[in-house]
């Protein structure tokens, strides 16, 4: 047991500060192999580290270790700071990149701000979602000044005809007296 557990304590938390994530997933994997080849209990594998790494390294955090309450160990509140600056971010960036407009922008800011969006793919969806309801009611505004035209158009030449009409009835009742 001696020979596999090798690793100094302050080199592995060292390479923790430095690439936490890469490292915690690499120790993860070595330690499940350590533990299917039955060289030491995981039991063992926490008393060799320290508590910091333990911790990092996602251990002992279990139901029966926890001293606070689920707000005390992860507010709310930094939840909510970490979702709307998520969201707040996206509208900015997607608003410079001329994604979306000023207007719609600003009423999915005011959502986001009242807690309409539980996470970035809603507020993406919302987007798409009002972005298509736009595009729709653009191309029937089109289609209504089309058909408002033909109408125009249309009474126009009605006009015209009946012009032409009175003129030519006018026209001929000079002649015939």
């Amino acid at each position: 047991m001696a020979n596999v557990l090798a690793i100094p304590q302050g080199v592995v938390y060292a390479r923790l500060v430095s690439r936490p994530r890469q490292l915690a997933v690499r120790i993860h994997t070595w330690l499940e192999t350590i533990y299917s080849l039955e060289l030491c209990t995981k039991s063992q594998v926490t008393t060799f580290f320290s508590h910091t790494t333990c911790f990092s390294l996602q251990f002992l955090l279990g139901t029966g270790k926890r001293r606070g309450t689920a707000n005390a160990r992860l507010p709310f509140k930094v939840l909510w700071m970490r979702r709307v600056r998520v969201l707040r971010r996206l509208l900015k960036k997607m608003r410079d990149k001329k994604n979306i407009d000023k207007h719609i922008y600003h009423s999915l800011y005011m959502l986001a701000k009242g807690n309409q969006f539980k996470n970035k793919r809603v507020l993406v969806e919302t987007i798409h979602d009002m972005k298509a309801k736009k595009r729709e009611e653009q191309a029937l505004q089109e289609q209504a000044d089309a058909r408002k035209g033909r109408a125009k158009a249309r009474l126009e030449r009605k006009a015209a005809r009946e012009a032409k009409k009175a003129a030519d009835a006018a026209a001929e009742e000079a002649a015939s007296s």
